[in-house]
């Protein structure tokens, strides 16, 4: 490709892409199967769904849905997006330009704001889809069994429940997991910034910023667990709806998805929204100044809040992902949202600007799941060991 002026890791990360995808389809072939007919039955639902809404608004909309069919259902990385619309091009390629054209495309395409529109818009109408997709995965004969009207539909209803109990567990871990990061971390920074700045410039330890440093956040986080509300009845009904409107002949009129339209005061709302940032950054700030926080205490109060604010925030979406009926919030769920939308902004930041936090939740992860895994075996083995004896008696 070096002709053609094409930079030579952005031509080898093209083809890497595809053959580490392509590698892993042919090795697990059958899985490969189930997830791409999945694809395409969702791809076309939701052109069905969202035709003539569209039209002539989103460049190459047609790329884009796949990409975003993908990404919202499938967590799929930029390697398999590639990879499936390269296997797509059924009509090939005549030179060598035609291929890196449609490369530099697929790249405009995965990165587009429109692509990205679509993605929340069928990550947001997505739940009945995603308990389709592990009704598939575990249960693959009820699949077969989809001519039986009632068979199907209680099987959909068990898997919906089913997948709000593993929800449930998977929020509870990553609150356990995001309580132990928060304070280990804080104790390390406050060993090594806080305590130093205190004894520099103060001449002693100021005990209750450091206290509420260590921990306020660690004790927030755990407090969102009581805010996350588990989807329940009514929201299963209108998923058991969905699935039954999408493949079954009903009386009702069939669920339509429509789609945000754009605001009509959109300077007024991002002036509202900047004005919002700046009042509760600002009256936060005040107030710890008044409690004897040096500038130095309240940059880590900020950077620990908007880590919780933002964790918590990832796991809530979990929940998200799951629902179709959005209950009405209060005003204090309201009050809530004004007052923490910023902070989960600023984490947002701070998680796509430092990566490498990835790293410490990394060995984090294994530092608390290894060992308590292993505690539980050894449990598990003893347990068995005095049953044992107890046989022998």
């Amino acid at each position: 490709m070096r002709p053609h002026r094409v930079p030579i890791d952005k031509a080898s990360g093209w083809v890497l892409d595809m053959l580490s995808v392509s590698s892993e389809i042919i090795l697990n072939k059958s899985e490969a199967v189930k997830t791409e007919v999945f694809a395409e039955f969702a791809h076309v639902h939701y052109r069905e769904t969202f035709k003539n809404k569209f039209t002539g608004e989103i460049e190459n909309y047609d790329t884009a849905l796949v990409a975003a069919v993908y990404r919202a259902l499938l967590k799929s990385d930029k390697a398999t997006v590639r990879t499936i619309l390269m296997q797509q091009n059924t009509k090939g390629f005549s030179s060598i330009k035609e291929f890196i054209n449609f490369q530099i495309l697929i790249d405009k395409v995965y990165e587009a704001k429109a692509t990205e529109r679509l993605v929340r818009l069928v990550s947001k109408n997505g739940a009945p889809l995603r308990i389709l997709k592990r009704l598939m995965d575990e249960s693959p004969e009820v699949i077969s069994r989809l001519g039986e009207r009632d068979v199907f539909l209680n099987s959909y209803q068990a898997q919906a429940e089913k997948e709000y109990q593993v929800i449930s567990k998977k929020i509870n871990r990553g609150i356990l997991k995001s309580v132990a990061f928060l304070f280990i971390t804080k104790v390390l920074i406050g060993l090594a910034v806080e305590i130093p700045y205190d004894y520099y410039i103060v001449g002693a330890i100021v005990w209750f910023p450091l206290a509420v440093n260590l921990l306020f956040p660690p004790l927030y986080m755990a407090s969102l667990k009581f805010s996350m509300k588990l989807p329940s009845g009514p929201n299963t009904s209108e998923l058991k709806k969905y699935v039954d409107d999408l493949f079954f002949e009903t009386d009702g009129p069939r669920y339509n998805l429509v789609a945000r339209t754009k605001s009509q005061d959109s300077t007024l709302l991002n002036f509202m929204y900047t004005a919002m940032f700046l009042f509760v950054f600002t009256f936060v700030t005040l107030r710890l100044a008044t409690w004897g926080f040096s500038w130095v205490h309240i940059v880590i109060f900020f950077l620990f809040l908007s880590t919780a604010s933002f964790l918590g925030f990832r796991l809530s979406r979990l929940i998200s992902e799951l629902e179709m009926v959005t209950t009405n919030q209060g005003s204090f769920a309201i009050l809530r949202d004004f007052l923490y939308t910023p902070f989960i902004l600023v984490g947002r930041w701070m998680s796509d600007k430092y990566s490498r936090v990835n790293i410490i939740a990394l060995i984090l992860d294994m530092a608390i799941e290894l060992p308590l895994k292993t505690f539980l075996r050894l449990l598990r083995q003893w347990t068995q060991f005095l049953n044992d004896k107890k046989d022998n008696l």
